[in-house]
């Protein structure tokens, strides 16, 4: 669920349900997903939410892979646990978890004031259903810190400390006020971290908890009592800083873990300035949208990332394999604009192209709209593989390079295709052979390429709000080209016409046969061949919208506008061009096309980074 979905069109349609039956929906489907096989690939592939290297944190010696954490209390049923590790976070927070379940009562939702509530802080599943979900739990990197509610019973605490010890890498006190108490634990368990969890509606109350002499301090966003309720939201910030900067005058090297209304990358980033070691988000995740982690995480690696250019042979082989496409695409064009088919397709027919013409003037008019069609496609796709690589893979950015390499190899495997249809193309193996070396030489040059990307998106301003409208536009665009594709490769390996095309020759299978029985095999390279070029285009689209959507990458714009001109113009300029207007049959290529203009008008002001930063949604 990344944000252009979310945002777009699941936000709206969660919203009009309740609190609770939102989440459960929402978290449901979540772990319905990651329990498929691939379910944790698929959304590993998504959110591409793998955060850098450089902003990894080490604390009390457990080392976390990013500073931004998730607040359990958002899920008390751990319904999300086995996604969550898959959305960019350095840590979760369980519980707080008490021996017995404790059943949780209303959440309420506050859309002007961003806010969530609760009637009680302590719902959970029990001890032994955590345990039970903590235990087969693959945290892929992730770290777990366990929120233990002291209720007044010493050996209750201990018991749950005992049994999920071996589970977690850190566990958080909360409820205590009691030196003696707490001493008394971490006399117990004097090899293991103890933090204490504190409110942050006092500062003197966070300032006291110091004598207890904790390993650290996890300062929580709530605020309210248990008669009034609890409530937590973005405006939980301010006072959240205030105390951070208080313990900090009294303690400067004591970790604390800040919750503290984080809504967007800036507010993460104020926090940590102030001096928290890590931060947690709870509300945030709500209203912002699953992407906010990734977002916070791109923002603290912007910071510390100096721009890299790559070596020439890092990127410039990649680059002159796309320019072989591009070039490939013009010369394909001219011919099915002017001779339609080569000496060596008449040499397979045993026909000429004036005896095809004498016989049926359609067939090919159909041959010229195929190819030309996949032409403009070649063109598209040789113009983004040149993109990837010039403003990509020449900067070091690594989602760029993984594109460019899976679609590449598609394209290359599309060649194949002649056993499905019965025609080997020598022009399209010597192509296909010129090209390889290139992408070869390109694929071993860039495989040192660093993972992880940055960002310079801190705030949830309008520019960030209507891009995830263009974004949606783009990655369904892609999907589309990917699945047509698949289609038409099938096709042209198989029944190689549809009805309207039939329609438009005038002829049937039988008919074609009889004029030649070479002529089909030969329409079915056209097909197969132009179905798989748009797959591999499909796969670069849908990849550069999944991956490459940052405020100010303003060449990200420029190609999904001059690398869509090609395909469209092509693709429905040759239809018109030989009076294949069936409107059924164009029906795809319009409405890509309209997704395309609104894709291009809602996200340019984000691309470009043009629009003041001030308003806040």
């Amino acid at each position: 669920m990344p944000d252009w979905s979310y945002h777009s069109i699941f936000k709206p349609l969660l919203f009009k349900l309740p609190p609770k039956k939102a989440r459960d929906v929402t978290f449901g489907a979540l772990n319905l997903l990651s329990r498929f096989p691939f379910g944790s690939s698929v959304i590993a592939f998504f959110g591409h939410m793998e955060p850098p290297a450089e902003i990894k944190k080490s604390i009390l010696g457990v080392e976390f892979f990013s500073p931004v954490g998730l607040n359990g209390r958002l899920d008390p049923d751990l319904a999300s646990l086995r996604a969550m590790t898959q959305f960019g976070f350095g840590y979760i927070t369980v519980g707080p978890v008490t021996l017995k379940p404790v059943k949780e009562e209303q959440v309420r939702r506050d859309v002007h004031q961003e806010e969530i509530g609760y009637e009680r802080l302590d719902a959970n599943s029990g001890l032994e259903a955590t345990y039970k979900c903590l235990s087969t739990l693959n945290k892929n990197g992730s770290k777990l810190m366990v929120r233990v509610r002291y209720e007044g019973n010493f050996y209750e605490t201990c018991i749950i400390i005992d049994r999920l010890l071996a589970i977690a890498d850190l566990f958080i006190i909360e409820g205590i006020d009691e030196d003696s108490t707490f001493r008394k634990l971490k006399e117990r368990y004097s090899f293991l971290p103890l933090l204490i969890g504190a409110q942050t509606q006092c500062a003197h109350i966070a300032s006291e908890l110091l004598q207890m002499e904790p390993d650290g301090i996890v300062l929580d966003d709530l605020s309210g009592t248990p008669n009034t309720g609890y409530r937590v939201g973005k405006e939980s910030k301010t006072r959240c800083l205030d105390v951070i900067r208080h313990l900090r005058k009294e303690n400067r090297t004591i970790p604390i873990i800040a919750s503290g209304g984080v809504t967007e990358p800036q507010d993460a980033l104020d926090l940590l300035d102030a001096g928290a070691n890590l931060i947690q988000v709870h509300s945030g995740l709500v209203y912002s949208g699953p992407g906010l982690p990734k977002r916070i995480n791109e923002a603290l690696a912007a910071r510390s990332r100096t721009t890299e250019v790559a070596s020439f042979k890092e990127w410039g082989w990649l680059f002159l394999m796309g320019l072989g496409v591009f070039l490939a695409g013009i010369i394909a064009m001219v011919f099915a604009l002017t001779s339609v088919i080569l000496p060596y397709d008449e040499n397979f027919l045993g026909l000429t192209k004036e005896q095809l013409r004498h016989i049926n003037p359609k067939i090919l008019e159909f041959m010229s709209h195929d190819r030309n069609t996949l032409a403009g496609v070649m063109i598209s796709a040789g113009f983004l593989y040149m993109q990837l690589a010039y403003y990509g893979i020449r900067k070091k950015v690594h989602w760029a390079r993984k594109a460019f390499v899976i679609a590449g190899v598609l394209g290359f495997l599309n060649f194949f295709y002649f056993i499905g249809f019965g025609y080997f193309d020598l022009l399209h193996f010597v192509y296909n052979m010129l090209l390889l070396p290139f992408f070869i030489a390109g694929l071993l040059c860039s495989r040192t390429m660093r993972k992880g990307e940055s960002g310079v998106n801190v705030l949830n301003h309008p520019s960030w709000k209507r891009s995830q409208i263009g974004q949606l536009c783009f990655v369904v665009i892609g999907f589309s080209l990917l699945l047509g594709g698949i289609v038409i490769s099938v096709i042209g390996m198989t029944t190689v016409f549809v009805p309207t095309d039939l329609l438009f020759l005038q002829l049937g299978p039988e008919e074609i046969i009889k004029i030649d029985p070479k002529l089909i095999p030969l329409i079915a390279h056209d097909r197969a061949g132009f179905g798989g070029a748009l797959l591999s285009e499909g796969f670069l689209l849908l990849c550069i919208s999944l991956w490459g959507f940052r405020e100010g990458e303003k060449w990200i714009w420029w190609t999904f506008f001059f690398g869509g001109l090609p395909g469209f113009i092509a693709g429905i300029g040759t239809h018109f061009h030989i009076g294949y207007t069936d409107f059924v049959h164009l029906l795809p290529a319009y409405f890509l096309v309209a997704l395309y203009v609104i894709g291009l008008l809602y996200s340019f002001n984000y691309l470009h980074k043009r629009e003041p930063i001030k308003e806040q949604i």
